[in-house]
């Protein structure tokens, strides 16, 4: 979070011009998928979260003009 030394203030990145904050979804997927899903991310030692977070922002970039990089 931004400090402002002239205010003494922390400012929360949410009000920064520009930022967007990830959002939280639920969702239901048929047990294969799950199952599939868990594997992977077992396998790649990443969260469950993680993962599917990645694979739909993978599926959707090119729709979305999601930024990939950092």
């Amino acid at each position: 979070m931004p400090f402002d030394h002239r205010t003494m203030t922390a400012t929360p990145a949410s009000t920064l011009p520009g930022f967007r904050s990830p959002r939280r979804i639920s969702i239901t997927v048929p047990y294969h998928a799950f199952h599939a899903l868990q594997q992977r991310s077992d396998e790649e030692g990443r969260s469950l979260s993680n993962l599917a977070s990645y694979l739909l922002e993978s599926s959707l970039g090119h729709q979305a003009g999601i930024r990939r990089g950092g």
